[in-house]
């Protein structure tokens, strides 16, 4: 059975493996949603075929790209070039700390080694990022309240020191954590450098981040004054191998196999 609020945006994992069961699933939900009038998005889709990619067309079905995880498990993951070719709207996200990445930016760079490795450049650094923006957006349903810096939208927003780069390509491809200068939600900052303390009106409940995040002192906003920042960092839930944040992760795990 699948179950849904015909009137939110329905955004499961389906076809996640590579095996006949995985290529059944695409289908049942597919028939499930078929009336469906709000935007779904299938996250993996690792087992989609050709007949089932036309059925994602005409409902209107995205496909959000989760390659890293994809390659770990499965050795594979969703058929990007044929998705691409026949308009299906694209998204990427990380999945889960497991077997994903641990930042959006270095799940694009997993999909850019193999968009080199094996589509031939299909996919531009524009591609990239519109996945990570505006095409993530639409692909959830929400075009027009976040995705973009226009007015009306939420003002979600990474604020990245291009360090003197000037392509898309190589600011996506160089930039971590030590380049990612202030997070905001909703126009409020969330994250930013300790400097910026008294110098930025828009910051709400902050506090130094105890762990000097490769080698720079920052402060998280927005937190509940009855949970502190040190007080979450102690738990096991929250323990992070930082030093693999300070850098791009190796994309070797990112080839089909």
């Amino acid at each position: 059975a699948v179950r849904f609020a015909p009137g939110n945006g329905f955004i499961p994992h389906v076809g996640e493996g590579t095996n006949e069961g995985a290529r059944l699933e695409v289908d049942c939900v597919l028939d499930a949603i078929q009336a469906k009038l709000t935007p779904s998005a299938f996250i993996h889709g690792v087992a989609i075929s050709a007949a089932q990619i036309n059925r994602l067309q005409a409902h209107g079905v995205a496909v959000v790209l989760s390659p890293r995880s994809n390659f770990q498990l499965y050795g594979a993951t969703a058929p990007v070039a044929a998705l691409k070719a026949a308009g299906v709207p694209l998204a990427i996200g990380t999945d889960w700390s497991p077997s994903g990445s641990l930042t959006l930016l270095d799940e694009a760079r997993c999909l850019e080694r193999y968009n080199r490795d094996a589509l031939h450049g299909l996919l531009s650094a524009s591609d990239l990022h519109r996945m990570m923006t505006a095409d993530g957006a639409r692909a959830v349903g929400l075009a027009g309240q976040v995705g973009a810096l226009a007015r009306g939208e939420w003002a979600d927003l990474v604020i990245l020191d291009t360090e003197g780069r000037r392509s898309l390509a190589d600011v996506l491809a160089q930039s971590a954590l030590p380049q990612t200068l202030a997070v905001m939600v909703a126009g409020r900052v969330a994250s930013a450098p300790l400097a910026w303390a008294g110098r930025w009106p828009q910051l709400d409940h902050c506090s130094p981040d105890p762990r000097d995040l490769c080698g720079a002192q920052r402060l998280i906003c927005g937190a509940n004054a009855q949970r502190p920042l040190a007080q979450l960092l102690r738990q096991a839930t929250y323990t992070i191998d930082d030093s693999r944040l300070c850098r791009p992760q190796a994309t070797d795990d990112c080839v089909a196999r």
